[in-house]
């Protein structure tokens, strides 16, 4: 059962460190901003594709160009295409 990661502020994702290695930095419901050491922050949504089940991964846009509030809306209409059984990379 997955579990729950409280929606975190704005200020939380502008604040993020980088590391020695990339990782992500979870807003919950698939949605997180990947962090590389170079300093670039990527917002990315986790899922599984319709037709095999697979896990994968869709760019939403770089942050900050893309504000939280956008990513979140991106994410919402990417879950909405996947239940609806269409794979948003391919669309």
């Amino acid at each position: 059962m997955p579990r729950y990661v409280e929606p975190k502020s704005e200020l939380a994702f502008r604040n993020a460190k980088t590391g020695p290695k990339p990782y992500l930095l979870s807003d919950g419901q698939g949605l997180s901003l990947r962090i590389r050491p170079n300093g670039v922050k990527t917002w990315l949504l986790r899922y599984r594709r319709p037709g095999t089940g697979k896990e994968n991964f869709l760019s939403l846009g770089p942050y900050p160009d893309v504000s939280l509030i956008e990513a979140r809306r991106r994410a919402a209409s990417a879950r909405d295409l996947v239940r609806e059984g269409t794979d948003p990379v391919e669309q």
